[in-house]
């Protein structure tokens, strides 16, 4: 049986709603639900297999209320730079990387990647690099080195545009073949204006949305339980 922990806050709409579908198509007594929220977690029974469905905070607390080691940035693996398409930098904090460049957190999810521009710098190391001219962008959910599905997330979906797919199977082979990769994980991958076919980043599947259209609920469910059951055996 596959155990959810939801969070009973009003998010991850979608993620939940997406589970519970995977539940009402399941055979009976095969997933279980539960919800608490993310400022009662502390008082929720600490059953460490249960996957937790909610924010990247609450999938946080949930590891620490059951002394779950989190798992470290996925990210850009080392076995999938040359798929990146532009060069790649680890800086020490945001200040380092100049205007324009594209910076993420190298902390999971600690706050939303974009172009820097002048502002408050957030905290923390950074992946900088140049900005890539994007003209599509899907995600792939890969559970065991398999694609599962896909799903196109940017604003141009009535565009007729194709990715390579030999590029992302060359990029699924290189993953799995390194080590590196967990059991679950999506990567986004986007084509250029020259019609190059790059990696944007990977995602552990504890940090995960959903996408609708790119997967089945069930093979959806399937993806985060796997992943879960790995972390949890991560203990501190």
């Amino acid at each position: 049986m596959n155990a959810f922990l939801f969070q009973a806050d009003p998010v991850t709409l979608i993620e939940k709603r997406t589970i519970r579908h995977a539940s009402m198509l399941a055979s009976k007594g095969s997933i279980e639900i539960t919800s608490v929220t993310l400022d009662g977690i502390d008082d929720a029974p600490a059953n460490r297999y249960a996957v937790p469905v909610g924010t990247v905070e609450f999938c946080r607390a949930w590891m620490e209320r059951c002394g779950i080691q989190e798992p470290g940035p996925l990210d850009f693996p080392v076995s999938l730079r040359r798929f990146l398409g532009r060069n790649l930098e680890r800086l020490e904090n945001y200040a380092a990387a100049p205007l324009g460049a594209w910076v993420k957190p190298v902390r999971t999810k600690a706050w939303d990647a974009h172009v820097k521009a002048a502002g408050t710098p957030p905290e923390g190391e950074v992946w900088a690099s140049g900005p890539l001219r994007l003209i599509a962008e899907w995600r792939v959910y890969v559970l065991n080195g398999c694609a599962l599905g896909l799903g196109r997330y940017d604003d141009g979906e009535e565009d007729d545009l194709e990715f390579s797919q030999q590029t992302l199977m060359d990029m699924l082979s290189a993953f799995s073949g390194s080590g590196e990769a967990p059991r679950a994980y999506a990567l986004d991958i986007a084509l250029t204006h020259d019609l190059k076919t790059v990696l944007i980043e990977a995602t552990d599947a504890w940090a995960i949305g959903f996408y609708k259209g790119s997967c089945s609920p069930a093979h959806y469910a399937e993806l985060l339980a796997s992943r879960w059951r790995e972390i949890a055996g991560n203990t501190k």
